[in-house]
């Protein structure tokens, strides 16, 4: 394997592993979700999620991937 081929699988490795930690953290919280601190983390996590989605895509858009 190349040096970009590997760059590109340590990379998208690194995305998916923090995308499933922040899911994995919204799951757990959805028991107390109704207290507002919850809440808020719960928001955080999913904003969170949503920029590792935007740089998934610039990456694609970039042909990094």
């Amino acid at each position: 394997m190349t040096r970009k081929t590997d760059t590109k699988k340590a990379l998208q490795s690194a995305i998916d592993a923090a995308w499933a930690v922040s899911k994995q953290r919204i799951d757990d919280m959805q028991a107390e979700k109704e207290n507002p601190q919850i809440a808020l983390c719960i928001e955080k996590n999913r904003g969170y999620m949503m920029a590792l989605e935007d740089v998934t895509e610039l990456l694609y858009a970039h042909k990094v991937y």
